[in-house]
Formats: structure tokens, C-alpha cells, sequence
């Protein structure tokens, strides 16, 4: 059977991870079992109670009919008792097996038994579908066979009659129905686990993800090459193509194309679907059809071959279809899917077309929840920044101005550069609340052009506040960070730099913050003094951010008479 992939499995194995199997549903199974049981129990039955000439009584199908009666038993026991499971192909091969013999030890090709013959085509046929549902029914039209020329005498010495002509065709009719109506049953099943599945897409996927993560799906779907959504944002003058093949370990991604060549392949009308094949024949020209297929895929139109030929030179393909790609706010485009074995049908269509639908709708439902939590988090931002302007800035203008009071009257006093050197300090600490609200608003940001400048400031700034010497070590990867991550990293340094000023003595300290193995390492620490309050001590702030940013965290004591904080974060 086909095979489908799920949300759960990608996120946790990754785009290609393999595929897995529909599951067998539990209750058919059963229901099997048990009308194996009832078939072979009726059979004994009816050998018993009405004999059939001239090889009812014999031994040898008593014997037959109470094996299969057994082994029947035996699937429902080891079922209902272990869930034990098995393949039901072995099991209708099995079926045959068992009705050919009685079938030869009763009355040849015209046996009761016969009958039995029709049990395993409908198992196989609801249970595997069309391809084993045939070949199922073929099995059982060659055991017909063999019965009826084994059988004594031979019916290939004898004139053929109506019954040994219509019991195989019967059964040829028969099997090719039930094949044709179970695969169609599983292929709809399979169909509605596939959208089910694009409906249910995890809101922390990405869209170009989805979309990558969707077109390996439906070409894994219907075994196609290639798959191929070339859509044009509204308004705008950009097109945007994503592609993926069956032989490409990982898809190519969103790209930029331009419009010469996206106005290649959207030639034809937005409401079109197009069915193109090219059936190549030994020593022929190759017979080339477009049809032009409603949404629905029940009306069918010529197209011009030649939009056809040109779209499938493009797409390198021998067959393909095209159905339209529509989302609520304007964006529009094409899904193509490409293949070189098979050709596609109109009910391809009609499912390419949901398909494509289920595919818009979840990228409009993925882009609208992050349209809201962005809009969330912006008005969270703005919320916070007001409190801190007025809860800590305020409050800090404040601070400053009496200090400068001070000063005025202090002039030509002793105290009159201590109190200067608060004054700067008062100020630098309301320039810095005043970027931080700042950076809120922005979405992240930090002082300077990058994450060096940003740790020699504030370097700068310990030491002439309060006589802390600072080593800086950045190398040159994490030197030019910036941006949400790069102001993550600056507040643990400076978080770090302040618990050396509040609870040690130390006036040596160091920063080294470097890159390895896509993460990053940042080491804080101070040297070691009578008197310090670091022995157990744990910053919980820094903590807390390096573990909700997904890093590890640890303070080492000892460390060439440093105390250290170290902290490692995922790259970005």
C-alpha cells in the first residue's frame, strides 16, 4: 500500500524521514477472521448434512474441511489472545489453497465449493486494493482451471458446457468488480488521511516549511517526479516558486523567479485545470493530448498543445497536471505535478484540486496566527515599555535631578566630583532604560553597532563607576552579532557584571564570549576574595534565560582563582 507521511513524524525525524504505513483497522481484520470460521464451519455443515456424489463421503475433504475449520479457529484465537497480526494475502492464499483442494476431492470445477473461491478476492480487494484484488482474482480463475483439468475425468476431454464457461467468467466479472470498488475505497480513505493531515499542520511549522513538507507528500502521494507551486503575490510584481522531485533528498525551497520566466508557466487561464500527456511509441512521432478539466473534473476542453508542450519542456516532464493555487488574500498561482510513467486522469483533478485548497487555507491559518502573535507581542512590548518608563525611568529623572541640586550646592566642596560621578551615573542609567523601552518597540535591541561594542561600553562604563577592571574576549563570529539573540547574550554579560558589583569585593574581572560547534559560549567571571557572597549563590535571572533560549548553564568555582559563569546557547 501507499504510503503518507504525518506532522509528528517530520517534526520529530525530519523532512525526509521514511514513510509510514496506513494501519490496518483492526475491526476488519476481525470481521475477517470470523467469517473464515463461519465459511469453513457452513462448508462442513452442508458436506455433512447434504452428501454431493460422488466424492462428498470421501475421507480425504472431511479431513480438508476440518484443517481449514481449524487453522480459522486457530487466526480468531491467536488474535482476540496475543493481537496477533498477519499479512491477509498469506491468509487468502491460503483460502485458495484450501478451496481448490476440496474443490478437486468433491466435484471438480463444478463443486459447492467453488464458491469459497469468492472470499479471498473480497479480503484482498477491500484490504489491499485493486493491483492484489486482481491479482487475486486471477489466482483463483488459474486454480478454477487446474481444478477442472485435474479432476476426474478431465473437463479438457470433454465438450465444454454453459457451466464451465460461466463460472469463470463469472469470477473474472466478479473479482474485477470487487478489486475495482475495494481500491477505490482505500484510495478515498487514503485521500482524506492526506488532507486530514494538511489540516492538521502543527502552527509551529513555518509556511515555506508547510509548503515544502506538502509537495513531498502528494508526490510520494501518486508517485510522481516532480512537484512544482509557482504563485504570485497580490499586488506586487514578485513570484515565488517552490519545487521538490522524488529524487531530491531535501526540497529546494522558496525562491525568487522572475517574471519572464514565471509568465512561462502560468500561461494558462486561473481557472483551469490542464491534463497533459505524451505517449511515446517505438518508431512513432509522440502523441501529444491537453484537455482542459473544470475544478470539478467533470467537464473536459481541448487546449492548445502547443502552451502544453512548452509548459512540459520547462518542467522536463512526459506527463503532468496543473490545477490552480488560490488563497483569500489575492495570492494566486499553479500546482503542477509532474510524472514519466503514468499518466494522470480527471479524477486526479478533482483531488489535485482539493489538494490544493487544504494547502491555501492552512497557509492563510499559518500566516494569520502569526500575523496575531506578532500583533500580540508588539502590544506586550509597548505594554512593558510604559510600565518601565513610568515605574524606572521616571523615577531615575528624578533621582538625577536631586543629584544635581546637590552638586549646585556642593560646589567647591569635597564631595562635589562624588556626587558628579553619580550624576553621570544616574544619567547613563536613564539613556540606558530609555534604550531598553526602545529596543522593546524594536524588537530587540543593544548599544553600539554589535555585540563588541556593546560589551566594551558597558566594560568601560564598570570601570569608571566602580574601579572593576574588565578583560574583553570576543572573537570574531560573535563579535558581530546583533539583533533579538545578540541583545540575549549582552543582558546575560551585563546581569553577570552587577552580581560581581553587589556581592563581591573583586576588582579583576573578565568577559570571553565565542562560537564553537554552532553554539555559543559566554564566560563571565571575577576573582576570588575574602569575603565574597558567591559560595552557592545562583543568578536565577540568567539562569531562567539561558534555559528558556534552550542553553546550559553553570558557575564553576575555582577556576584559576575565578569564579565563573558560563553559559552556553544554541547558535542562532
Amino acid at each position: 500500500m501507499d504510503h503518507v507521511l504525518t506532522d509528528r513524524e517530520r517534526e520529530a525525524r525530519g523532512a525526509d524521514a521514511p514513510t509510514r504505513p496506513i494501519p490496518r483497522e483492526a475491526a476488519d481484520a476481525k470481521l475477517f477472521a470470523v467469517m473464515r470460521v463461519v465459511l469453513a464451519v457452513t462448508g462442513l455443515a452442508i458436506t455433512y448434512i447434504d452428501p454431493i456424489e460422488p466424492r462428498s463421503g470421501d475421507a480425504v475433504a472431511y479431513g480438508f474441511l476440518g484443517l481449514y475449520c481449524v487453522c480459522a479457529a486457530g487466526v480468531v484465537l491467536m488474535e482476540a489472545k496475543t493481537g496477533w497480526k498477519t499479512d491477509q494475502r498469506l491468509l487468502c492464499a491460503s483460502d485458495i489453497a484450501f478451496a481448490s483442494v476440496l474443490m478437486l476431492w468433491t466435484q471438480g470445477a463444478q463443486s459447492i465449493f467453488f464458491y469459497a473461491l469468492l472470499f479471498p478476492i473480497l479480503v484482498v480487494s477491500f484490504s489491499h486494493g485493486y493491483r492484489d484484488g486482481l491479482l487475486f482474482t486471477l489466482a483463483s480463475v488459474a486454480a478454477l482451471i487446474v481444478v477442472g483439468a485435474l479432476s476426474d475425468p478431465p473437463i479438457l476431454y470433454h465438450e465444454l458446457d454453459t457451466a464451465l464457461i460461466r463460472r469463470p467468467v463469472y469470477l473474472l466479472a466478479f473479482g474485477y468488480m470487487a478489486a475495482k470498488w475495494g481500491g477505490r475505497e482505500i484510495l478515498l480513505k487514503r485521500r482524506l488521511m492526506l488532507l486530514r493531515e494538511i489540516n492538521t499542520a502543527s502552527a509551529r511549522v513555518a509556511v515555506d516549511r508547510l509548503v515544502e513538507l506538502n509537495l513531498r507528500r502528494i508526490i510520494a502521494f501518486h508517485r510522481a517526479e516532480r512537484a512544482v507551486l509557482v504563485i504570485h503575490l497580490p499586488g506586487e510584481r514578485r513570484y515565488t516558486i517552490y519545487s521538490s522531485a522524488e529524487s531530491e533528498k531535501h526540497a529546494s525551497g522558496a525562491r525568487e523567479m522572475s517574471e519572464a520566466s514565471a509568465q512561462r508557466l502560468l500561461r494558462f487561464d486561473e481557472h483551469a485545470c490542464i491534463l497533459y500527456s505524451a505517449r511515446r511509441l517505438p518508431g512513432f512521432a509522440p502523441r501529444c493530448t491537453s484537455l482542459t478539466v473544470d475544478r470539478k473534473g467533470e467537464r473536459e476542453s481541448a487546449v492548445a498543445v502547443s502552451d502544453c508542450e512548452a509548459v512540459a519542456r520547462l518542467l522536463e516532464a512526459r506527463h503532468f497536471v496543473a490545477v490552480p493555487y488560490r488563497q483569500g488574500d489575492g495570492t494566486a498561482g499553479f500546482l503542477f505535478l509532474t510524472a514519466r510513467g503514468r499518466a494522470f486522469s480527471p479524477d486526479d483533478v478533482d483531488f489535485l484540486v482539493q489538494f490544493s485548497d487544504a494547502v491555501a487555507k492552512v497557509v492563510e491559518n499559518l500566516q494569520l496566527v502569526d500575523e496575531l502573535i506578532s500583533s500580540a507581542a508588539e502590544h506586550e512590548r509597548l505594554m512593558i515599555s510604559r510600565d518601565i518608563h513610568d515605574a524606572a525611568v521616571q523615577p531615575y529623572i528624578g533621582l538625577r535631578l536631586a543629584l544635581e541640586a546637590l552638586y549646585r550646592q556642593s560646589a567647591g566642596s569635597a564631595l562635589a566630583p562624588r556626587i558628579l560621578d553619580l550624576v553621570e551615573m544616574a544619567s547613563a542609567t536613564v539613556r540606558d532604560l530609555r534604550g531598553f523601552t526602545r529596543g522593546l518597540l524594536a524588537g530587540g535591541d543593544i548599544p553600539g553597532e554589535s555585540l563588541h561594542e556593546a560589551v566594551l561600553m558597558q566594560a568601560d562604563r564598570y570601570g569608571r563607576f566602580y574601579g572593576l577592571r574588565i578583560a574583553t574576549r570576543l572573537d570574531q563570529e560573535s563579535a558581530n552579532l546583533n539583533g533579538r539573540f545578540a541583545a540575549h547574550v549582552f543582558y546575560i554579560v551585563v546581569e553577570a557584571l552587577t552580581n560581581i558589583v553587589k556581592h563581591t569585593a573583586a576588582r579583576g574581572a573578565f568577559v570571553e564570549v565565542s562560537v564553537e560547534d554552532s553554539r555559543v559560549s559566554i564566560r563571565v567571571g571575577n576573582e576570588e576574595s575574602a569575603g565574597d557572597e558567591t559560595a552557592g549563590f545562583v543568578p536565577k535571572s540568567i539562569k531562567s534565560r539561558v534555559e528558556a533560549l534552550g542553553g546550559t548553564f553553570a558557575v564553576q568555582h575555582g577556576t584559576g582563582g575565578y569564579t565563573v559563569v558560563h553559559a552556553t546557547l544554541p547558535s542562532p
